[in-house]
């Protein structure tokens, strides 16, 4: 995408620009109105659209040149957004001049902040300020559309899916299911964002081979983002996530059987730091994971659906040297990866309630959970 930010140094200007235009008491106002009237998860603003917004308001100088130049200057930007992360500074502030504006492109990130009508000053990565502090930074948030409960199909992340089969993709000439697979239970062990990136985005992708079986793509993601029924938000990593989310379709499963016969694939967990549902992955670490976990378990790490049950000594066959050499189609990013799924059979370690481990980085144990096959 042209106009990606790659740093928070890009951002600073954009940050420092908002703060002076934030002196206006009139601008606050709204800004409270837009927060508080915002469809998205953690209240967040579409930063470009929300720029355009203002221009309608009487803003007199100085605070009129510097909207205008920076609406010049994100205009070509990749979609940012503006929100208050941390949910006691969202509850408490209400328009007043007592806020920062701090800009951030990564977790590791120390944010860089301006005061309405102060300096510049950077803040401790892990330490909440005593100030209300909003936080631009590249979108997560996928502003395309609002997330509503309807249908089943959501052609937008599964491009093969038919509105009209119940679940995307079409039984293919194959023979049909008559179950789906389901996620009821998730425990991750670590939240995998920073304090100033608000609440994690885990997805849970179902990873198999493209069209032509040379490299890797996604079949179906569940997320905060993808629409019902594949759609859950998990935020407290302290406690477990239960609930009945769909990971793959029964119309799925049979479509996939007869495109890719034999084939495995691979239940791949990410918290997301960019576009909804799209993986950008450092290539090297997912190269490394999945080597080793294909030698470590003799190719017993994807899953395949067999007289309509998960089996839990998995059958990886060919999908395993898709997956591998899919690697190269990720796009280096920021996004987390926490790891693949495999059979507590298979690794030898177990918890109770959930019977699949997720293996992430030096094949260490980064969460669980419970996969079922149900109608």
């Amino acid at each position: 995408m042209d106009g990606r930010v790659g740093t928070a140094a890009e951002l600073e200007p954009h940050g420092r620009l908002l703060a002076r235009i934030l002196v206006n008491d009139d601008v606050r106002q709204h800004l409270t109105q837009q927060l508080d009237a915002s469809p998205y998860r953690e209240r967040k603003l579409h930063f470009q659209a929300y720029l355009g917004q203002l221009r309608g308001l009487a803003i007199a100088e100085p605070e009129r040149h510097s909207l205008d130049t920076l609406i010049t200057i994100v205009a070509p930007l990749q979609p940012l957004e503006l929100y208050f992360p941390i949910q006691e500074h969202r509850a408490r502030w209400r328009g007043e001049d007592q806020l920062q504006v701090a800009v951030l492109v990564h977790d590791d990130d120390d944010p860089v902040s301006f005061k309405v009508n102060g300096p510049r000053q950077v803040l401790a990565r892990d330490a909440v300020p005593t100030m209300p502090t909003l936080v631009l930074t590249p979108a997560e948030q996928s502003f395309d559309r609002v997330l509503m409960p309807s249908a089943e199909c959501n052609p937008d992340l599964n491009p093969g899916c038919d509105e009209g089969s119940g679940g995307g993709g079409g039984g293919g000439g194959g023979q049909q299911a008559d179950t789906s697979l389901y996620l009821t239970r998730l425990k991750i062990d670590d939240d995998y964002e920073g304090l100033f990136k608000g609440d994690p985005e885990f997805e849970v992708h179902i990873l198999g081979p493209n069209s032509t079986g040379d490299s890797l793509r996604t079949h179906q993601c569940t997320g905060a983002q993808a629409g019902h029924p594949y759609q859950f938000d998990y935020n407290d990593t302290d406690q477990t996530w239960t609930g009945n989310v769909l990971l793959f379709s029964k119309a799925q499963l049979a479509s996939y059987r007869s495109t890719y016969p034999g084939k495995a694939f691979r239940v791949f967990v990410v918290e997301d730091d960019t576009e909804t549902c799209v993986l950008r992955l450092d290539n090297t670490k997912v190269a490394q994971l999945l080597g080793v976990l294909s030698t470590t378990y003799t190719d017993l790490d994807a899953a395949i659906d067999s007289t309509f049950n998960l089996v839990k000594t998995v059958k990886a066959a060919s999908g395993i040297i898709n997956i591998i050499s899919a690697v190269a189609s990720f796009i280096t990013s920021k996004d987390e990866m926490v790891g693949a799924a495999l059979e507590d059979s298979v690794v030898g370690q177990y918890f109770a309630g959930e019977n699949w481990i997720i293996r992430g980085e030096g094949n260490t144990t980064k969460g669980r959970m419970k996969l079922e096959m149900k109608p």
